[in-house]
């Protein structure tokens, strides 16, 4: 017989929720909608029928509503790969993990995991407004490398290419790369945008913004534009897309990101007031994928 998972790894709160998303397992639906602001959970809410809030704890905040009639849940993340790890693994715990015994249930259930988000493009021609679909996401974070056996859903070509192709070998940086789920993409409107996310530990520095710290990758932005992998270009640089689908493929989950972009760094510009776009896209990817 399995032994059960200590408290202390998988803690839940006093009402029997997971420990940081404090959701239930009744709660959970197949298709779990993930965004980074927890104030953009009301405006995927306000898609849907029958809405309603769940749970907030810190940057987690969840609710739950019908779209067509299929049950819905929408989660914030918060920033960074870190935040991805508590979600993924706790929206997994609630998946697979009997919660009262503490082990493992014996048939695994495979979740929809669908990330709407923020980013900002890096080619010429993606103007600010515009949905990015991730087909492959490149993580220099190191979430995913603390786990073993990664390797199994890693692209080994791609991240020689990148390490070498960005300048990352010189300072010892060795990016993983991760494709999104196919059957979630094929999906999605033809007219978006589809490409290689980068997926950056930082906001400033990391994704090659200099304000009073010069970055190491000083020819990041330049060198992103030129690559082409497999007919693929890199798009779009954000925060969360490749812990996303490295966690969620280990754990057989499906996942994709779908990012606004809200600025282009080789036009240097950007977008705020984008709330009319964002809600286009979350519609768009609700019709498409439910």
């Amino acid at each position: 017989m399995q032994n059960p998972i200590a408290e202390s790894t998988l803690m839940l709160a006093e009402d029997g929720s997971v420990f940081h998303l404090r959701l239930r397992p009744e709660w959970l639906t197949n298709t779990v909608i993930l965004v980074g602001d927890p104030g953009r959970v009301q405006l995927v809410l306000g898609h849907l029928q029958q809405a309603e809030l769940l749970a907030a704890n810190r940057e987690f905040h969840s609710g739950t509503g019908s779209y067509h009639g299929q049950r819905v849940l929408v989660v914030s993340h918060g920033i960074g790969a870190g935040c991805i790890d508590i979600v993924v693994n706790e929206l997994d715990a609630l998946a697979n993990v009997d919660l009262t015994t503490r082990a493992l249930r014996a048939q695994p259930r495979q979740l929809r995991l669908v990330r709407l988000g923020t980013s900002g493009a890096v080619q010429p021609d993606l103007e600010p407004g515009n949905p990015i679909v991730s087909l492959v996401t490149a993580g220099f974070d190191t979430v995913p490398l603390l786990y073993r056996d990664s390797e199994a859903v890693r692209d080994a070509l791609l991240e020689r290419v990148l390490q070498e192709a960005l300048g990352c070998a010189h300072w010892g940086i060795a990016p993983y790369a991760v494709p999104s789920s196919p059957g979630l993409h094929g999906c999605l409107p033809a007219g978006w945008a589809r490409g290689i996310t980068l997926t950056m530990p930082g906001f400033f520095g990391p994704q090659g913004r200099q304000l009073r710290l010069p970055p190491a990758l000083e020819n990041l932005l330049a060198s992103s534009t030129q690559l082409i992998y497999n007919s693929l270009r890199i798009l779009n640089m954000e925060m969360e897309a490749a812990p996303l689908n490295a966690l969620a493929r280990m754990l057989g989950h499906e996942s994709i990101t779908v990012a606004l972009a809200i600025n282009n760094r080789a036009q240097g510009v950007a977008k705020v007031d984008y709330q009319a776009a964002m809600e286009e896209m979350v519609e768009g990817v609700l019709r498409a994928l439910i």
